[in-house]
């Protein structure tokens, strides 16, 4: 039987640089299934991870994982979409 090919290639763990792009994308308004193609995930995926990510508490990140995100904010802040 041959491999069924999708768009997505299946991926596990999510980078933080895609991290910071959905919410980048969707602070835009983009819908989903333009920020599922500007990130290579299935629209579901996408949208799992954004909703995901809001509910962290942010106050129980370690300082370096705030640094992080901040460096992350500030590269793509400075890029067009």
């Amino acid at each position: 039987m041959a491999p069924i090919h999708t768009k997505f290639q299946p991926r596990n763990k999510w980078s933080s640089d895609e991290d910071v792009l959905i919410f980048k994308l969707r602070g835009c308004q983009m819908s989903w299934r333009d920020i599922s193609k500007q990130v290579r995930r299935s629209l579901n995926s996408c949208r799992s991870r954004y909703r995901n990510l809001r509910h962290i508490n942010p106050e129980r990140w370690s300082a370096y994982r705030k640094v992080e995100l901040a460096v992350l904010y500030e590269r793509w802040k400075l890029q067009d979409i």
